[in-house]
């Protein structure tokens, strides 16, 4: 149980583990880095039941964060690719991360919203969507901090978008489930009117020097404004990704320890991952779920 927390959990090399595990031990174990292996494989196998009553909680959510983040295997490009809501969490190693890749997770039978980041793969699913406001904003302080131009409705919309949460965290601490029908139509009024404003901003810029800029003026206006603004028509949904953000941090961390050499490997790390993530959201023991779990006792899947 130790063994397997080290490795999947607190990032320690193998051969870091073997170490630790002899100095705990008084030299009496010395495990090789087979066995470890070997265990690894063996706890990823006995997680199915597990992992399907991870999936059916994500599946039968309200919402899924979807996100991805690039990795390598055995120095060749590769992507995690992570599903999770408040409660459960789901990785994948995935060779790329098309609409190919994500039909292979449980998104091709998700039905509920999804809350994700510009990324157009997710626009070839019909399920409705929100967008990352968080995102939003560190594009919109990209295009007043940097620009030349220093225009002045993008930094507006940031504080704008930022005001309209903190009205809506307020009345959620209140229990109440949602703006009023006036409130709604002002902050989409208002909305307009300051996308309006950064229009005539933008009039005559060249649109090679600002494209960036003005990529995220077309989003915020038509392509995705829906999907940005859906956290103000419904407070069941969050207003940034930062679920599917934090689930993903630590493959980041994994591969500063030790490369992962190969798909198989990566794949028992996110199968792993995937449980212990799910575990501490639910604020069950981790260590005693592990053990349960080696003992052929189920934690989840009950």
């Amino acid at each position: 149980s130790i063994a397997i927390l080290l490795a999947t959990d607190n990032y320690m090399s193998y051969d870091g583990i073997i170490k630790f595990i002899s100095a705990l031990t008084n030299n009496t174990i010395q495990l090789s880095k087979g066995t470890l292996v070997n265990w690894i494989n063996g706890f990823t196998e006995s997680l199915d039941d597990e992992i399907t009553t991870i999936e059916n909680s994500i599946l039968n959510g309200y919402y899924v964060n979807a996100d991805d983040s690039a990795i390598k295997i055995n120095g060749n490009n590769y992507n995690q690719l992570c599903l999770c809501n408040a409660s459960s969490v789901l990785l994948y190693a995935s060779k790329t991360k098309s609409k190919e890749a994500w039909d292979k997770t449980i998104l091709s039978k998700y039905v509920g919203i999804i809350i994700k980041d510009g990324t157009k793969v997710y626009d070839k699913y019909n399920n409705l969507k929100g967008q990352c406001c968080a995102h939003i904003i560190r594009y919109l302080k990209g295009a007043y901090e940097f620009s030349e131009k220093k225009h002045g409705a993008p930094k507006k919309i940031s504080n704008f978008l930022r005001k309209i949460n903190e009205d809506r965290s307020q009345k959620i601490a209140k229990k109440i489930s949602s703006f009023t029908e006036d409130e709604i139509t002002k902050y989409l009024k208002d909305y307009d009117s300051l996308i309006e404003l950064w229009g005539k901003e933008l009039e005559g810029e060249s649109k090679i020097i600002y494209k960036d800029e003005i990529n995220l003026y077309n989003r915020m206006k038509d392509e995705q404004k829906d999907e940005i603004l859906r956290f103000i028509t419904d407070f069941k949904i969050p207003f940034t990704n930062n679920n599917a953000e934090a689930a993903q941090r630590g493959i980041k961390v994994k591969q500063k320890v030790g490369k992962f050499r190969s798909e198989n490997g990566a794949i028992d790390y996110c199968t792993i991952k995937s449980f212990i993530l799910t575990i501490k959201k639910r604020k069950i023991s981790l260590i005693e779920s592990i053990k349960n779990i080696l003992l052929g006792r189920s934690v989840l899947a009950k």
